[in-house]
């Protein structure tokens, strides 16, 4: 069953996620997957564009680990377990809507 909650509810459960666990803790990919989805709750799924200001810890958070994401890319390209179909494509669909194009509201 899908979970609908209002914006405002999906925002009031950001700070249970603080701290943000490291790379290299079991949860951290948990926490990246989380915090990825409030960002697309508050842009309205690639509708507008936020300010970089918006959302400073989640910004830095998920500016810290690009490093540690980039370091377990696979060699043809893609992320995740070569066993799990859906993360191997979630995770490169979720980095090709990071770099394509929008036309902002």
């Amino acid at each position: 069953m899908a979970c609908h909650l209002p914006p405002s509810d999906v925002l009031k459960r950001l700070p249970s996620l603080r701290p943000y666990p490291p790379a290299g803790n079991p949860r951290h990919y948990q926490a990246v997957y989380a915090v990825t989805h409030i960002v697309y709750v508050r842009n309205d799924y690639g509708e507008r564009r936020l300010s970089s200001r918006a959302l400073p810890r989640v910004r830095a958070f998920l500016k810290a680990s690009l490093g540690p994401a980039l370091a377990t890319q696979r060699r043809d390209g893609g992320w995740g377990d070569g066993a799990d179909r859906y993360g191997r494509f979630h995770t490169i669909w979720a980095a090709i809507d990071g770099l394509r194009d929008h036309s902002w509201r």
